[in-house]
This record gives structure tokens, sequence and C-alpha cells, in this order.
């Protein structure tokens, strides 16, 4: 099998879609696309991988060849133009942030007053980036939290800029007096919220990078996984008392049953039903 579909013998098949809990962002998927995009302006920052096939890009007064693994970076109001690679069709997904939302996050990240303008390398090589990528793609499309969804945004960033931006990114800060845990009791509290992480770090005024550094830092495991382990330990007690699985994963904040189910058995070992079953059994 080849890596690449000859441009023609292949229909085009491209996703683009806003999320509905975090309209900031976009998600682009387009596979075996033949065609090509004229010179146009970004009004996002996106940050795409090439899944299969080559992409051209014409960036910045150059031409670029981008080969599968390769990851593309692109700031918001840059101009460029780019088609598939010697008549080869090719696949590739981005996750496109609106402007203003990137640079709100590149300045909690990186610390400094200025957002990022330019990307100093256009062209990525970096498989275990690549993969964070694509789980990032797949982890915002799926029915998870917001409180997950922006942690695992945020870590794909500050990776990005940790290792292709180093002059941009600027160590940890201090640490300061976040009340870590009036965080903890926070989440405990609104366990079936779908809290997202700029509400939480608003909320205890500070920003959503420091909010997750520190917090991990002291209690071992992101605020999202928090979350989720007060879920399962609030869901043990509602189906010992006999409550409807279904009930349980609505009250306890999960997206539905299935996947309230998929993380009560990867955390326990057994489903939802056959806790609950037992749990009667041995009353």
């Amino acid at each position: 099998m080849t890596d690449s579909t000859p441009v023609g013998k292949q229909k085009e098949n491209i996703r683009l879609y806003r999320l509905a809990d975090l309209p900031q962002v976009e998600l682009f998927q387009g596979i075996d696309i033949i065609r090509s995009f004229s010179r146009h302006r970004h009004w996002v920052f996106s940050i795409s991988v090439i899944e299969r096939g080559s992409r051209v890009y014409h960036y910045r007064g150059k031409k670029h060849l981008a080969h599968s693994g390769d990851i593309k970076v692109i700031c918001p109001g840059e101009i460029h133009a780019s088609g598939p690679a010697e008549q080869q069709a090719y696949s590739l997904r981005s996750v496109r942030l609106e402007a203003e939302y990137f640079n709100s996050l590149t300045v909690q990240i990186t610390k400094k007053g200025q957002p990022l303008s330019r990307f100093p390398q256009p062209l990525i090589r970096d498989q275990e980036l690549y993969h964070h990528v694509i789980h990032l793609f797949q982890l915002l499309s799926a029915n998870t939290s917001k409180l997950e969804k922006e942690y695992c945004l945020m870590n794909t960033l500050t990776r990005l800029f940790i290792k292709y931006a180093p002059t941009f990114y600027i160590e940890d800060m201090p640490e300061s007096l976040l009340p870590i845990k009036s965080v903890g009791d926070y989440l405990y509290e609104n366990y079936n919220e779908n809290i997202s992480l700029l509400d939480l770090a608003g909320h205890f005024g500070f920003s959503p990078y420091h909010l997750v550094h520190q917090f991990t830092r002291e209690m071992g495991i992101p605020p999202h996984i928090f979350q989720i382990q007060v879920r399962l330990q609030r869901a043990l007690e509602l189906l010992a008392a006999e409550n409807p699985v279904a009930t349980v994963a609505a009250e306890t904040g999960f997206y539905d049953q299935s996947h309230f189910t998929h993380a009560f058995k990867k955390k326990f070992g057994v489903t939802p039903n056959q806790y609950r079953i037992d749990s009667r059994k041995h009353n």
C-alpha cells in the first residue's frame, strides 16, 4: 500500500466544526484532500498533523514540504497557501483556536505580556508531540469534561512552547499562595458541574496554567482527574443505595451512561450495574 492517493482517484472527506462546550475551538479533519488552498490569512492559531501523504506550504516567502508525521504551526494573522504535493492526496487533522483565546492562553503559559505572533519553527518533526496533538484532537471531539479538554490543550501548548519556542517560554514562577485545598474543596462540592478550567482559575484569581501546575504538584493529579475521582466516589454511594445506573450517571456529571460505565470500570474493574447488583445482595 502506498502512502498517498493520486489526485482524482479518491473522493475528499472534509469535516470542519466548532465545539459546543468550547466555542473558541474548531476542529478540522481532511481525508484524501485533493484541492489546493490559495493564499489566505488565518484568523486563528492552527496546529496540524499530516497523517498521510505530503502537503506543500507557501509560507513566509518560501516553499515548505510537509510529510506524513510532520506538524505544522501557523499563528493568527499569517498568510499562506497550500496544496497536495506531486499530485498526491493527503490527510491531516487540525486544532484551531480563536486568536483572542490563543493569545490569552499564550500569555498565561509563557508569562510574557505579549502574544506569540510568529512561531519560530513552522514545520516540526517530533513523534511524541505528534501523538500529543492526535490525542488532543480525539479528546476535544469526545464527550469529556471541559476541565479535561482545557487541561490537555494547555499541556500540549506548553510542550510546544518549551521545546520549540524556548526563548519565548519562561520557567515556572515561584510558588504562590494559591489555596490548593480550597480548589479541591470547590471541585468536591461542585463535582456534578461541567466546570471550565478558565472559570475555575477565575474563581480563585489565578491563571489556568498556574492553577493546573501547582494543583498537580501538590495533589499528585491534575484537576480533571481529581474531579473524575470525586464523581466516581459519589457514584459508589448512589449505586449502593440502589439508584438506577442512568440516574447515577446524570447526577454525578458524566456526559452519558456509556461514558460513566467506561470510567467506572476503568477505575474499579467492574461495571456500575455489577457493583449495584452485588451491593444489593450483601445488604
